[in-house]
């Protein structure tokens, strides 16, 4: 005779878990945000897969499941971060394209004009780029960390994401500038690649020795204002009011353009000249 199925096991079947189920893409953010501070303090070598999924609430089989191997989950950590600045980067430049002003029609321009071709805000262009590569710096303290660690211990796993997400958008911006020497837009007698060299390590040296700087300056670059800052266009305040542009982004601007446009124009002023010079063409 088959035995009855105790009661407690039949309400056990019937209930359902209580026991709140965890969506992938939630077991996965928290992984990703345990393993950024695990690598962050320790490295890639010294960093433990068992520390990150204590951290993480998770079991460690997941992240296998998920990011196969430490090498796999130590990409995606990063990945997830450049991923944001290269669209960034990718924005700013479909800005420009979109706002420049294109040469004149052939049979309306003498020689001399057509020689203009090409032209861009670079005052603008510059500011966007030192903004974009402040928020990083003050909001992805971590994955800056991470970089380092890779530095100095020779690793190259980082450098691959680099490669794949970074990389491809300042040769983009150095293109850019090449583009602008030949159009006559700025001068010619330097690197482009030096004055893209020069924004990035403007923007980002405070960053990478934030102890010297706290020495020399009272606030910290950590300062929550820093990002509110730079959204607001690199202005001196808070508020974004009529404050001149960055220094840093001027420096560079002045030091390509060679005073060969007198001032800049705002944003709205260049858009405007645009709408005008269609307009009459």
């Amino acid at each position: 005779m088959t035995p009855r199925p105790r009661e407690s096991s039949r309400v056990n079947a019937a209930s359902p878990d209580p026991r709140p189920r965890r969506s992938s893409v939630e077991t996965q953010r928290r992984i990703l945000d345990a393993a950024e501070i695990e690598f962050a303090s320790k490295g890639y070598d010294g960093a433990r897969l068992g520390s990150i999924a204590r951290a993480a609430d998770a079991q460690q089989a997941l992240i296998h499941h998920y990011f196969d191997d430490k090498a796999g989950l130590y990409r995606e950590v990063i990945t997830r971060a450049l991923d944001g600045l290269s669209a960034e980067g990718w924005d700013i430049l479909a800005q420009v394209n979109a706002a420049s002003i294109p040469p004149p029609s052939p049979a309306r321009t003498s020689a001399k004009k057509k020689s203009a071709g090409y032209k861009v805000d670079v005052a603008k262009l510059v500011s966007d780029f030192i903004a974009s590569m402040l928020r990083f710096h003050a909001t992805h303290g971590r994955i800056v960390s991470i970089l380092r660690h890779e530095a100095h211990t020779g690793g190259a796993l980082a450098a691959e994401v680099v490669e794949r997400t970074t990389k491809p958008v300042f040769e983009a911006i150095v293109a850019l500038f090449e583009k602008l020497q030949r159009a006559g837009e700025i001068r010619r007698d330097f690197d482009a690649r030096h004055m893209c060299l020069s924004g990035l390590a403007m923007a980002a040296w405070p960053f990478q020795e934030h102890v010297f700087v706290s020495m020399v300056f009272p606030t910290t670059v950590h300062d929550p204002r820093v990002p509110r800052r730079a959204r607001a266009g690199d202005r001196g305040d808070d508020h974004g009011a009529d404050q001149p542009r960055d220094s840093r982004a001027a420096t560079v601007t002045e030091r390509a353009r060679g005073g060969a446009r007198p001032g800049s124009h705002s944003r709205s002023r260049f858009l405007t000249s645009l709408r005008r010079r269609q307009l009459r063409e």
